[in-house]
């Protein structure tokens, strides 16, 4: 048969057509041989036939084939294109625009770079130049500031021998008011280092002397004693009463006598010398050790024939001090320990014994207290006494 298809003719302008391409149409003749058509087509905007009548063989047994191939929108791909080249055109604006801007940029980065340059060269060789002017006024400065030092090393020395020429005439008018006594010896914050004392002791002495032989006048004489002191720390707060923890070395000796102030009167004549000794450790108020005591009693009794005895004492001390300062000293002793008369040293509390009480008071140079003692032997002698104590001090 005679088929009646065929393309439609182009009868549009090109320009105008929206989808082109060709219809591949593949028949089969009477004679049996396969054949392809190919005509093309283009749609116009709003045309949807692509097929008009044609004349072909084909062999109305056999099937069509249509196939639309290489169909194309011209109207897409050349707005496509002019919207690419638009695009390209603005890239290479911007790019051409971009390496101006970067030349541009560079070319200032550069001016500065040199302008930084110049300013920096140009600040070296005003420091260079201040440098050397500085050299120079350091050094005079250097030398007026070792000439000041020099004009006030003097009159810092001016000053500290003026300074110590008010303290010397300070000291001396000081001294001349205490007796010729320094000030700070009498300080009451600063520890003694020991002391010189001359007392005289006053009171009452009672010796028995055998059972039918009690004798009990008023006793006056003098003492003189010398103490040291070694001092290993100061324990006490400021502003509270001065102690510490140290050692103290003390000797006395002495003479007194003794005269009968009653009515009946006896020129009987007793003398006493003795002689004490201790050793303390203070801690803060409280002082421990020992003591060692010797008193030789003279006598000769109204008509009667010489005698001499002598007593030893040896035993432990406890003392109590509040102050332990140059300028003043309180404190307080108890004594107790063995005796001996000639028979060796022996301790019993009813028949051989030793016991003394004492409390000083020290102020500046005046020394004052009170001493009780008791002489218990099992031999010939029971003797008591209880005597005020004054006198001087000379602190040291």
């Amino acid at each position: 048969m005679t088929a009646s298809l065929a393309a439609r003719s182009r009868s549009s302008s090109y320009s105008r057509a929206c989808i082109t391409g060709h219809l591949e149409i593949t028949h089969i003749g009477v004679d049996g041989n396969g054949a392809v058509e190919k005509p093309d087509f283009d749609l116009a905007p709003g045309e949807t036939k692509i097929l008009a009548l044609a004349a072909f063989c084909h062999d109305p047994r056999q099937s069509l084939k249509f196939t639309i191939a290489e169909m194309k929108f011209p109207a897409r791909e050349a707005e496509k294109a002019r919207l690419e080249a638009q695009k390209a055109a603005a890239e290479k604006a911007a790019a051409e625009e971009a390496a101006k801007k970067k030349a541009a940029t560079e070319k200032a980065a550069a001016e500065q770079a040199a302008i930084e340059a110049a300013k920096r060269e140009q600040a070296k060789k005003e420091a260079e130049a201040l440098a050397k002017q500085g050299d120079a006024s350091r050094k005079q400065t250097a030398e007026q500031i070792k000439a000041g030092e020099h004009e006030a090393e003097e009159s810092r020395n001016h000053a500290r021998e003026g300074e110590a020429y008010r303290e010397k005439r300070q000291l001396e008018a000081q001294s001349e008011a205490n007796a010729h006594v320094r000030y700070d010896e009498l300080a009451a914050d600063q520890f003694r280092n020991g002391e010189i004392i001359m007392a005289a002791p006053l009171g009452f002495q009672n010796t028995k002397f055998g059972p039918d032989d009690n004798e009990g006048r008023f006793t006056y004489g003098a003492r003189l004693g010398l103490r040291g002191y070694a001092w290993v720390k100061k324990i006490s707060e400021p502003g509270k009463p001065l102690s510490g923890s140290g050692f103290e070395f003390a000797v006395e000796g002495g003479y007194s006598s003794t005269i009968d102030l009653g009515e009946n009167s006896s020129n009987t004549k007793s003398r006493l010398w003795g002689g004490h000794g201790h050793v303390r450790y203070w801690q803060g108020p409280v002082g421990f050790g020992g003591f060692g005591e010797w008193t030789h009693y003279s006598r000769t009794p109204d008509g009667g024939t010489h005698m001499s005895y002598d007593l030893y004492a040896l035993g432990p001390e406890l003392a109590f001090g509040l102050v332990a300062s140059r300028s003043l000293g309180i404190e307080g002793a108890l004594r107790a320990g063995a005796v001996a008369s000639g028979n060796g040293l022996t301790f019993d509390t009813s028949n051989d014994l030793f016991v003394s009480a004492s409390a000083l008071a020290e102020l500046n140079y005046l020394y004052g207290g009170a001493v009780a003692t008791r002489y218990v032997t099992s031999g010939t002698i029971d003797s008591w006494n209880a005597l005020a104590v004054l006198g001087v001090r000379m602190p040291f």
